[in-house]
C-alpha cells in the first residue's frame, strides 16, 4: 500500500471504529478524547480523513445538512483490519514536550520571577486538565457518557491523565514554594541542601 499510515491515521480510524462521523464530529470527538495525549491529530483531521478514504480504509458518503454539504466517514473492513494490525505492533515511545519545565531546566540565566511564571503556567495547565477531567469522570460514574461501554478502557487513560495533572499541580506548588525563597538563581549551600533532600525524597518514593 503506497499510502503511509501515521499514528494520527490510526487515531482517526479508531474514532471511526466507534461509529460513522463527519469531519466536524471527528474534530469534536478527538478534542474531547485525545487532546491531552495526542493533540497533533486534531489539526490534520480533514486532510487525513480524505487520505484514508482515498486509501480504501474509510468510506466517504456525501450528503447535506439543510443547504450545507456534509461528508460522513465510516471505517471499511480493510480499515478495521489495518487498525487491528497496528494495535498488535510495538507502541510508540512516550515523548514529553513540556515548555515550562524546559524553562525551569535552563533557569540559571533567568530570574526567580521568570521561573515562577513558568511554574505557574504548568500549574494552570494542570488545573485545566482537572477542570475537564472532573466532570468527565462524573459522566462515567453516572453512566451517561456517550461511550460508556468503553469505560473499562477509558478508566485506564483517565487514571493516568488525571493522576498526571494532580502530580503536576503538587509539583508546581512545591517548586513555587522553593523558588519563593530565592533572591536569584545562583547556587548556594542552602539551595543545594534542599535540592538534594528533594531528590532523596523522590528516590525514596515520597
Amino acid at each position: 500500500m503506497e499510502y503511509k499510515l501515521t499514528t494520527t491515521s490510526y487515531a482517526i480510524l479508531g474514532q471511526l471504529a466507534w461509529g460513522d462521523a463527519s469531519t466536524y464530529e471527528l474534530t469534536k470527538a478527538m478534542r474531547r478524547n485525545l487532546r491531552f495525549f495526542w493533540p497533533r491529530a486534531e489539526a490534520r483531521i480533514y486532510s487525513e480523513a480524505k487520505r484514508l478514504a482515498d486509501a480504501g480504509l474509510a468510506r466517504a458518503t456525501r450528503g447535506r445538512t439543510g443547504r450545507r454539504p456534509r461528508t460522513v466517514y465510516s471505517i471499511t473492513a480493510a480499515g478495521r483490519r489495518e487498525l487491528r494490525g497496528w494495535l498488535g505492533t510495538p507502541a510508540e515511545p512516550v515523548s514529553l514536550e513540556h515548555g515550562p519545565l524546559l524553562r525551569v531546566f535552563l533557569g540559571r540565566e533567568g530570574s526567580p520571577a521568570e521561573l515562577r511564571r513558568a511554574i505557574t503556567a504548568a500549574r494552570e495547565q494542570a488545573d485545566s486538565m482537572l477542570a475537564v477531567g472532573t466532570p468527565l469522570g462524573h459522566e462515567y460514574l453516572e453512566r451517561r457518557h456517550p461511550e460508556q461501554e468503553e469505560v473499562h478502557l477509558r478508566a485506564l487513560t483517565f487514571d493516568y491523565l488525571y493522576g498526571w495533572a494532580l502530580f503536576t499541580r503538587a509539583w508546581a506548588d512545591g517548586a513555587l514554594a522553593e523558588v519563593e525563597r530565592w533572591d536569584d538563581t545562583s547556587p548556594s549551600a542552602a539551595k543545594e541542601r534542599r535540592a538534594l533532600a528533594r531528590i532523596r525524597g523522590r528516590l525514596r518514593g515520597y
